[in-house]
């Protein structure tokens, strides 16, 4: 029998936010200090060749993994008003796919090496499509701990997923296990949080038949065609870096891709984690939407834009002092991905806001222009400029995808630029006063590299920290004593 999560009391959407950022965010800070301590020292012992190996994999097993999941892990928070048979249904269907998806992958795992002249890609491609499965049949267990708000379920199965796979990377790559170490992660991690989130949220295999389970999968197919299209212009540097530039050349792009993704993919995901059931219970009120986008974006500004800025104005000196000269390459494209990623950070929450008011079309009609225009683009920087010219032609995707959406939100909620701009208003200021003060600090012929860069992070912080301190010095009281409060 499918046994209900704990529901928290009801509040305010925005009180809810807080409880939810409290929960997710206090776990996943854990995770996430583990997690990146693990990275550069997993990175100081691995080569480039490793991580464009486990790139190259990845193309193909991220497409599996958005099969697998078709969208029904969104569609059971999306759909408020689904019953549990239903969702039984659709947990059916979701291992059904994943069991699927996971052994298509293994059968192409060798035509996949073979198309990149690599024989060690089929193992690897082979091993990962375990993840697949895992992810598959976790999908409904961990989207009923979101639809009902029970914040701490939502946050563990990340912290496990985060913890458990940085010590199994650390632990094989210190032994010598190159490649592997990468792998192993990936599969220690996922396994962690897939036990977990069928503990948390038992959910029954029912056969599916009911005429709800249809209409839930036609939506969930707008869901699964935006995903396939976003997963397929997003694997083409990988793929086509990894015909064009081979291992080594790839893994100066895709270490800097990761490194540049990690502010907007894991605390934008933290933040829509938790404000995705609360949109969508606010789904009707277009008042409240609005309200809710605003601070949802001014959110996520203040919380990357910091780090993002930060990792472009630091990129030199900063790889070579932290991951070895090994990475010099990777400077350039560092740079480049944190920019870009400062606007990718605030596409998330215009997403979700088509997805809970029933307009998942829109997505993927925005995901299937990405994936017709970016690959020659992709194609073209990687021929032109190697990795960074594959980091360059990222920012086709600005206006690409921004403006897009925008119209929508505009048609849809009406929600204007002006808002938009009124929302980046105070981080963007916190942001340029950042910028100016770090600028000089790394321009000072006399420190030593270690020195400027210390200095130059300290500095930045305490700026922007006082910058967002005047300018939304109430709103961030009122956070830290609503925070404290749920402490309590």
């Amino acid at each position: 029998m499918t046994e209900p999560s704990p529901r928290p009391a009801a509040g305010g959407a925005s009180g809810q936010i807080v409880r939810g950022l409290w929960w997710v965010g206090s776990l996943r800070s854990v995770g996430q200090a583990v997690s990146w301590v693990a990275t550069v020292a997993v990175a100081r012992v691995l080569v480039p060749n490793d991580y464009g190996l486990v790139a190259m994999a990845m193309v193909f097993v991220n497409i599996a993994q958005v099969l697998a999941d078709f969208g029904i892990g969104s569609t059971v928070v999306a759909m408020q008003d689904l019953n549990r048979r239903e969702v039984e249904e659709l947990h059916a269907a979701s291992i059904l796919l994943g069991g699927v998806a996971c052994a298509v992958i293994l059968v192409c795992a060798w035509p996949i090496s073979t198309f990149y002249g690599q024989r060690p890609v089929a193992a690897v491609v082979a091993a990962l499509g375990l993840v697949v499965f895992m992810n598959g049949a976790a999908a409904v267990p961990a989207a009923r701990l979101a639809k009902d708000l029970d914040y701490a379920g939502m946050a563990m199965p990340d912290l496990l997923r985060n913890v458990v796979g940085a010590v199994s990377a650390l632990g094989l790559a210190l032994s010598g296990a190159g490649v592997w170490a990468l792998v192993a992660s990936q599969l220690t991690g996922a396994a962690a949080a897939f036990l977990y989130v069928l503990r948390r949220a038992p959910t029954r295999v029912t056969r599916p038949q009911s005429g709800r389970f249809r209409e839930a999968l036609d939506y969930s197919k707008e869901t699964m065609l935006s995903r396939l299209a976003w997963m397929f212009y997003q694997g083409m540097p990988a793929l086509l870096g990894g015909r064009i530039l081979g291992a080594g050349p790839l893994g100066q792009y895709t270490f800097p891709y990761t490194l540049a993704s990690m502010p907007g993919d894991k605390l934008a995901t933290v933040v829509m984690q938790v404000a995705q059931p609360v949109l969508a219970r606010h789904q009707a009120d277009r008042a409240a939407l609005k309200a809710l986008l605003s601070r949802i974006v001014e959110s996520l500004a203040f919380l990357t834009w910091p780090i993002l800025a930060g990792l472009a104005l630091v990129a030199d000196p900063g790889v070579t002092v932290v991951f070895g000269e090994k990475w010099a390459g990777a400077v350039t494209p560092l740079r480049l991905l944190a920019i870009f990623n400062m606007s990718v950070a605030l596409f998330a929450p215009f997403a979700v806001v088509c997805l809970v008011t029933g307009a998942a079309r829109r997505n993927r009609q925005i995901s299937v222009l990405g994936a017709i225009i970016l690959p020659a683009c992709f194609w073209t920087g990687a021929t032109v400029g190697g990795p960074s010219g594959l980091a360059a032609a990222w920012s086709v995707g600005l206006p690409l995808f921004g403006i897009p959406w925008m119209a929508f939100l505009r048609r849809g909620i009406g929600y204007r630029w002006t808002e938009l701009g009124g929302a980046l208003r105070a981080p963007a200021l916190a942001t340029a006063g950042m910028t100016v003060v770090v600028v000089p600090i790394l321009l000072l012929p006399v420190m030593s590299d270690v020195a400027r860069l210390v200095s130059a992070v300290a500095a930045g912080a305490a700026v922007f920290i006082a910058i967002a301190a005047i300018t939304r010095g109430r709103m961030l009281r009122r956070f830290v004593s609503t925070l404290r409060r749920q402490a309590d």
